[in-house]
């Protein structure tokens, strides 16, 4: 697998130390392990993976959540203590480029600290024969548009202290069903990710990508997510 969620000691990679530090490494290694033998739970788990399972919004998916719980076996408090940061939605990104992965000769990393800044990003995209950080992903689930001006300058002062020593820094904004179903506001956010990333694209390496889901669940994440990312895979010139 790809994937690496728990690492003891920091990689040197290019300018950076880095190692990826899931905060729940056991829990995480069970539901790859019941993935791997179940590929249809990524439906369930994409569903779930957008939401803070203690929130009043996440009540929505509590079928979703009940036929998790009973397939990963696990107890709902873990699952719910998960939900509260994105690994779970960082395990559903992993599996949609697993292709691309292998492709390019990338592996990704869960919850990585960076030691250079002290920050935490939510997800890597590490080559590790030629020690290249080829993305730091922050990712954010979006329920509304309340929060976007917040999120967009706290990722954009992370951005600001580690560009230079990687490829790029992407801010993931994964767009939940509150947006997707009013069509007005979801094509808002495409033309400011559009916007942004034009304004950027001469000046620096920082970029925008979003995904979302429908009624096929994980095959729309991934379509979505592979569309997004894959520009960003190979090597920047």
């Amino acid at each position: 697998m790809r994937i690496r969620y728990s690492s003891e000691k920091p990689l040197h990679l290019s300018s950076l130390y880095l190692r990826a530090a899931s905060p729940h490494a056991e829990l995480v290694e069970a539901i790859l392990n019941s993935i791997n033998r179940n590929k249809e739970l990524l439906n369930d788990l994409a569903v779930v993976a957008q939401y803070d399972l203690s929130s009043k919004v996440a009540r929505k998916v509590k079928g979703n959540v009940k036929r998790l719980i009973k397939q990963l076996r696990l107890k709902e408090r873990k699952l719910v203590s998960m939900s509260s940061g994105t690994e779970l939605m960082g395990i559903v990104t992993y599996y949609a480029i697993e292709e691309l992965l292998s492709e390019h000769n990338l592996y990704f990393y869960l919850e990585p600290e960076v030691l250079n800044i002290e920050k935490p990003f939510d997800y890597a995209l590490i080559d590790e024969v030629n020690n290249r950080v080829v993305a730091l992903v922050e990712v954010k689930r979006l329920l509304s548009l309340e929060n976007l001006p917040n999120y967009m300058k706290d990722f954009m002062n992370k951005a600001g202290s580690i560009h230079k020593n990687c490829d790029y820094v992407i801010l993931h904004l994964h767009i939940t069903p509150e947006i997707t179903k009013d069509k007005r506001t979801h094509k808002l956010i495409e033309i400011l990710k559009e916007a942004v990333n034009t304004a950027l694209n001469t000046l620096t390496n920082i970029r925008i990508i979003t995904t979302h889901i429908n009624k096929d669940r994980f095959n729309t994440f991934k379509n979505t997510l592979t569309k997004e990312i894959k520009p960003y895979l190979t090597k920047k010139q």
